[in-house]
């Protein structure tokens, strides 16, 4: 078990690091602490503002789309 909570941990902290912070989103050690230990409502939180990310980073693109092809048919 032990071994599982600190594989767990190393896990999360290598995605927060590598992926979640490129997204904007950056979890804390308390965090992550609460997923490994399966607190309730942990993961959820975090799939949550996960999703209000990409929602926001592809919103943004959208936006950036329209204003290019505008630019462009000038």
């Amino acid at each position: 078990q032990a071994h599982s909570v600190s594989q767990k941990t190393y896990n999360w902290n290598t995605l927060n690091v590598k992926v979640l912070k490129k997204l904007g989103l950056n979890l804390t050690k308390k965090e992550i602490e609460s997923i490994v230990n399966m607190e309730a409502d942990s993961i959820e939180k975090v799939i949550l503002a996960l999703k209000y990310h990409i929602e926001s980073y592809m919103a943004n693109r959208r936006s950036q789309r329209q204003i290019d092809v505008m630019a462009n048919s000038r």
